[in-house]
């Protein structure tokens, strides 16, 4: 038998919640290894951070009361009891340690107010404003209660790009009326794709040709701005396929007007931007990244782990090198593990008949239930602005991030979750997004290494 891979914390998923807590367990003086079969949500995320949004907010009333991040937190623990922010209430005085501990460890990657301050204002690519807490510093940069003056859009003149920039800029004008803020908004058409090849690109293959080429960018909007002062340009999402700061201080320089990213939508450069860097960050802190899916050695599927004697699973977790084959795997030696697996999209919770959690097992939660197989039908709602219990389904925690058996009880002590494949978050109704998946990884990561100590290291194939 091969040496096994060792570390203290195992912890399973590399978006931004297995990444923050991968951070959290190193910088706690644990050593972690960060086990990924494929990217998942982060790189599809919009480069916004969302910690909650003001619970008074509507479409009529965009900012809503304007209540502090932390507030909104709260707020939104009230207003849904089964969420994680219900789950971990008397922590949440944590969130503003947890949104430093994210802006520190990833090296600015990310950037977060004060959580006693109001959320940021963003135009999103939708013509609407955005409430979020933090994200990438870009993006940020775009906070419209920042910006006192008349506010640019820039486009690209090429159907298809998901941006219309006079479209847009009329949208948001009419939002900023909504929300009470005084706000000129222009849409500025350059011609940048118009006479060269391209239009014929994809949007990272365009963000990578401007980072080689910024000045064409910035001759291209000089050539398109208006003779009326403006005080903020919002850029498309598709700037720069790695860091967008060197492109936007020479278009700062070369304009004279403060520049930044807006949000994306579909099709995410911000996103795999954020990926990327997220995982640079953990080789960086000598962590151990490694592809590949984990899984239980010698555990068939049925009956369920749950409902076997307790024994010592997490000394039976294995590495197969792509999903699917396990003819060639490799033990994992942990004394903690830290399940940041995401949802459907991460392959954190599977469904075959009944909606699973595929290394333990462990049960999950459907609209406070534990999901038995009932029909997908039951567990959706024909209004798509209507909550989705199907899309807030996960892993039920206690306040140490500990998954919880049908009956309450913590299944080990040393498996924590956080993320995405937490019960009771649908991020499209409840707005808690990547902060939510910093907050709890932060959590996770400090309880993991903390437990790591007082156990006893076992590989694979120890006995039970």
């Amino acid at each position: 038998m091969s040496a096994p891979l060792s570390a203290d914390v195992l912890v399973v998923g590399a978006g931004a919640a297995g990444a923050i807590a991968a951070l959290a367990a190193r910088e706690a003086g644990a050593s972690v290894i960060v086990a990924r079969k494929a990217w998942g949500a982060t790189a599809l995320s919009s480069g916004a951070a969302d910690v909650a949004p003001d619970p008074l907010s509507s479409p009529g009333s965009p900012l809503g009361g304007r209540s502090t991040v932390e507030s909104c937190a709260r707020s939104l623990a009230l207003r849904r009891p089964e969420h994680p922010y219900a789950m971990l209430r008397e922590r949440l005085g944590e969130l503003g340690q947890a949104l430093q501990f994210a802006a520190r460890a990833t090296g600015g990657l990310l950037s977060f107010g004060d959580p006693s301050e109001e959320n940021r204002v963003l135009l999103s690519p939708l013509g609407v404003l955005k409430q979020s807490a933090g994200g990438l510093r870009s993006i940020l940069a775009g906070d419209l209660l920042g910006a006192e003056g008349t506010v640019g859009v820039v486009g690209f003149d090429r159907p298809g790009l998901e941006l219309d920039a006079n479209l847009l800029a009329s949208a948001a004008e009419e939002a900023c009326a909504l929300a009470g803020i005084e706000r000129r908004v222009l849409g500025i058409e350059c011609d940048l794709l118009r006479w060269s090849d391209l239009p014929l690109l994809r949007r990272h293959e365009i963000a990578a040709r401007i980072e080689a080429d910024p000045e064409a960018l910035a001759s291209s909007i000089a050539r398109a701005l208006p003779t009326e002062p403006i005080a903020l340009l919002l850029l498309p999402p598709t700037i720069a396929r790695g860091d967008p700061g060197p492109v936007l201080r020479i278009l700062e320089e070369r304009l004279g007007v403060r520049c930044a990213e807006l949000p994306a939508g579909a099709r995410s450069v911000p996103g795999v931007r954020l990926q990327e860097g997220l995982e640079r960050r953990l080789l960086e802190a000598g962590v151990l990244l490694v592809e590949g899916e984990v899984f239980l050695e010698g555990v068939d599927d049925a009956p369920s782990l749950v409902e076997r004697p307790r024994r010592d699973w997490i000394a039976r977790l294995r590495l197969a090198a792509s999903r699917g084959s396990r003819d060639a795997t490799e033990p994992i030696a942990a004394r903690a593990c830290v399940l940041a697996s995401g949802k459907f999209i991460g392959g954190g919770v599977e469904r075959h008949g009944r909606m699973r959690e595929p290394i333990f097992d462990l049960p999950v939660w459907v609209d406070g239930a534990v999901d038995e197989g009932r029909w997908l039908g039951d567990s959706t709602r024909p209004a798509w602005l209507e909550r989705q219990p199907a899309m807030a389904a996960g892993l039920r925690v206690d306040d140490s991030l500990r998954p919880l058996l049908r009956d309450g009880a913590p299944f080990d002590d040393r498996v924590f979750a956080c993320g995405g494949i937490l019960a009771g978050n649908d991020p499209a109704v409840d707005g808690a997004g990547i902060g939510l998946a910093v907050f709890t990884g932060f959590l996770a990561g400090r309880e993991a290494a903390a437990r790591a100590t007082v156990h006893p290291l076992h590989a694979a194939g120890d006995a039970p």
